[in-house]
Order: structure tokens, then sequence, then C-alpha cells
């Protein structure tokens, strides 16, 4: 209580000090260009416009440049309107401005500059219109309080940096039109429990989805060949993921950290591991692999931190005295083989899967288990709550599936 009094002069200070900041800002006039300007109203509103049928905003040269005609001003801005007839939001224009609360961007607008909206605090939301086709990177670095945002299917690259530190955005779509995720794209988007990544992406760059500690799940779509260095790192909470057989590397910490991930089938696909791959994983119990011959070369590190002893390597039959021999794989304390022939009953602890003319039994469940069904792509075909020991499920379309039901996961053909 004796500390309150001193901070509440502080603040009341600081909002002085604002206040007549503001006044002084209040009706000022920029001129961007011979035909643009900027102008700020007494409510904190700032007009870009331009009587031009088209123009782009001049591009500053830093962050905290002088060449910004309002870096002494950013503080009391509020709001910003960019009208008709603006093509383009220059790097660094809007940056750091601490109590901008909305932004209006017209459908002329076709590109976001560099770090044109970065660690705008205040900002809780933005629509991004369809117009917009280049959002350059760290655009929206650092705008914690947006919860919500549209990517426009005009993209075709998410840049590196644009939304990490967007740390209360709960959820985002990633539409068809994006085919690359660039490096730290989402990174520290802390509250981040989901996110949808279509077939249209084929790179997910480093770190993209680094530090998202509330993300639980993750199908990478069957577009994507790498999955690049520490992409799912720090993600504690993951505890699903789905690595589909087109994917060929997994570099370097990619899910170094997944404190929380329980199990992880690496496709036949993959031809490299990278170093400390699955590093501090420390609840993976289960790992399942496709190889008819254990990887030549795999990293002591690859599963570092991960009690070994205690968790089981799943290999297909026929192989298990290879990976007895062989380096990191023998170091597993259980080691079992399965088998995915059709009709043949497939064990995997107490899972149990058979099928038969199209319909895939499932046992050795417990009734009020999640059940989930993935083809080999990613996409999810069936999902539904166990409501007796044997589940049986019809399908219409034949070939491989992965069925998991609670933390167990197996792969079964259906025919």
């Amino acid at each position: 209580m004796l500390n309150q009094k001193p901070k509440m002069k502080r603040t009341v200070f600081f909002a002085f000090v604002i206040s007549l900041f503001a006044m002084a800002s209040w009706g000022k006039t920029w001129n961007l260009t011979s035909t643009m300007t900027a102008t700020l109203d007494d409510k904190g509103v700032l007009t870009i416009a331009t009587t031009k049928q088209a123009e782009a905003m001049p591009d500053f040269e830093s962050d905290l440049s002088l060449s910004i005609p309002w870096i002494l001003d950013r503080l009391v801005f509020i709001s910003i309107i960019i009208e008709e007839g603006v093509t383009g939001i220059g790097n660094y224009a809007f940056n750091e401005f601490y109590n901008l609360k909305s932004v209006t961007i017209p459908n002329t607008i076709t590109t976001i500059g560099i770090m044109a909206f970065s660690n705008c605090h205040s900002l809780t939301s933005v629509t991004i219109p369809n117009s917009v086709t280049l959002i350059g990177r760290n655009a929206f670095n650092g705008c914690s309080s947006l919860t919500s945002l549209n990517i426009p299917n005009s993209i075709s690259m998410i840049g590196q940096g644009t939304f990490a530190g967007c740390s209360n955005l709960i959820s985002i779509t990633i539409p068809n039109s994006v085919t690359a995720i660039e490096a730290d794209a989402f990174a520290s988007c802390s509250s981040l429990t989901s996110v949808t990544i279509p077939n249209s992406v084929t790179t997910i760059d480093n770190g993209a989805f680094r530090g998202c500690i509330n993300l639980t799940s993750v199908i990478i779509p069957n577009s994507v060949t790498t999955i690049s260095a520490g992409v799912f790192s720090d993600c504690n909470k993951l505890t699903s993921v789905m690595i589909p057989n087109s994917v060929t590397e997994i570099r370097m910490y990619a899910f170094e950290n997944c404190t929380s991930l329980t199990s992880i089938s690496i496709p036949k696909s993959v031809t490299l591991l990278g170093q400390a791959v699955f590093n501090n994983c420390l609840s993976l119990k289960d790992v399942t692999v496709e190889w008819d011959t254990p990887l030549l070369f795999v990293f002591n590190d690859t599963f570092k931190g991960v009690k070994m002893s205690s968790a089981t390597l799943h290999i297909p039959v026929g192989t298990k005295a290879l990976y007895q021999s062989a380096n990191v794989w023998k170091d597993f304390g259980s080691i079992v083989e399965y088998s995915s022939i059709n009709n043949e009953l497939v064990e995997y602890k107490s899972l149990k899967t058979f099928s038969s003319n199209g319909i895939l039994n499932v046992t050795g469940i417990q009734n009020c288990m999640s059940l989930s069904i993935y083809n080999l792509s990613g996409q999810l075909v069936y999902k539904g709550m166990v409501k007796a020991e044997t589940e049986q499920i019809s399908f219409n379309t034949q070939g491989t599936y992965i069925v998991v039901a609670g933390n167990q996961t197996i792969k079964t053909i259906i025919k």
C-alpha cells in the first residue's frame, strides 16, 4: 500500500505529459509527397489521403528514424484512416504507435511495408483487404493485443516474423493461396491453440511456430517436404503431430522442448533427422518408424532428455535385430515390431484394429476416450468419442489410415 501513491503520481504525470503532446499535435498536417498528406484531428485520428488516383506512401528509413514525420507525436495516435487511392503502406510507417487501437485499410492497398505496424501494442483487430498481395516482414510483430485477424487469399507468402509476438492471437486460418510460411512468422504467439495449414503450403521455415506455448496439435499437410529447424520448438503443450509421408527432412531442434509430446510417427519418406530434433521432449514414450533398415546416420542427441529406457520404439515386422544393433535406436527400453498387412490383427499396447469389407473395428479402448482417424495426408477423416469397448466405423475409401485413441497410435490398412 505504501508504494501505490508514488506509482499513482507517476501515472498521472505521464498521462498529463501525453495530453500536452496531444494538444500540441492536434491539427497537424504532414506533406508526405506533393500530392499526399497526413492529418491528425483532435481525437487522435490520423487520415492519410492522396489527390492522385493511385499513390503509395513513401518508405521510411528505420523504425525510429527522424525521417518519419510524426516520430515525436506517435503516442497520441488512436486511430488511422487510410483513404481510397493510397496503394501502399510504407516501411516503418506506424511502428511503435503504442496507443493505436484501430486502422482502416482500403481495398486500394496492395502492399503493407516492413514493420509497418510492429509493436502497436493496443491494436486489437485489423482487416486486411483482398487487394493486398504483399505483407512485409515483421509488419505486425509485437501487436500483443491482436486477438483475431484475417489473412486474405491474395497472399502467397507469410513473411519473416510477420505476426510474431502477437501474444493474444487465439487462432489463425491460413488461406490456400499461401505457399510459404517464413521464419518466425508466428513465433511466440503464446495464446494460439490451433492452426490450419492448407495443402498449398510447401515451405514452413525455421522457427515459424516456436514458442507457441498453448498450441496443442498440428497437422502438417502432404505438400510439405521439409520440417525446418526449430519450427515447433518450445511448444510445450503440443501433444500430437501428424507428419505426412511427403516429408523427407526433419531438421535440427524441430520439436525441441515439446515437453507434452507423448508419441510421434516418422514416415518412411524421411531420410534426414537433424540434431536434437526431439531434445527435451520429456513426455515422449512412443516412437514409430517405418524404415525397413534404420537410418544410416542419426545424431546421438536426437532424443536427448527423453527417458529412452522407458520408451517404446515401434518398427516394421522383421527388422528387430537391425534396430537392436543400431546406434540410438538400440537405446529404447522396448522395441516392438508391428505389421500393417490387410485383415491382420495389429496390436499396439492395448489398442487393436481389424478391418474387413470396409469396416474398421477398433478394440482395446475405453468408454469416453477420444478417437481420431487420419489419412496419410494428415487429413482428419473421423473424429468421435468411444461409446463401447469395440467401435465399428464404415469407410468408403480404401487405403492406409492412422488411428489415434487417447495417447495410443496405430497404422492400419482398410480394403
